[in-house]
């Protein structure tokens, strides 16, 4: 197990390459979750993280992202710079872009809430269907900060 805490991990591969937790966080990866709650986290790679059935939380964090949320009430965050396109899936969903450099939403079926903020610079918002709330935090506030809404 890489776990980055209070030492540095390695693992060695069979023919001798050594990769560190760095090295792992880079990876594009997919994710698929349970039935159940789950929490997947992406890293700094391209992920592709899918929830499932249940009420899953999916982060992107950095790289080209893409979250589904699927059946459930989910949330679904863009963090760290990431470029993301989430697609909430059917549910209650909360979404939310703190910071990236252009975010497709499709908040899917349900009574949604989004939480833009002014760092999300690019901002592309389907809400879908169902009563739905969509914040904007000092929104263009960063310079060059794109907001389209195509279906409120």
């Amino acid at each position: 197990m890489l776990d980055g805490s209070k030492r540095i991990d390695t693992a060695v591969f069979a023919d001798g390459t050594r990769w560190n937790a760095d090295n792992f966080r880079r990876l594009n990866t997919t994710v698929t979750g349970t039935a159940g709650d789950d929490t997947i986290n992406g890293w700094q790679g391209d992920d592709i993280l899918i929830g499932g059935d249940g009420n899953d939380t999916l982060v992107a964090n950095g790289g080209n992202d893409q979250l589904y949320g699927g059946a459930g009430n989910d949330s679904l965050r863009i963090n760290d710079n990431a470029t993301a396109s989430v697609d909430g899936g059917d549910g209650n969903d909360i979404i939310s872009a703190d910071s990236g450099t252009t975010s497709t939403i499709s908040a899917g079926n349900g009574d949604d809430t989004m939480q833009i903020s002014a760092w999300a610079m690019r901002t592309t918002i389907d809400a879908g269907n169902g009563n739905d709330i969509i914040n904007i935090d000092s929104y263009g506030a960063s310079q060059g900060a794109d907001l389209s809404l195509i279906h409120i």
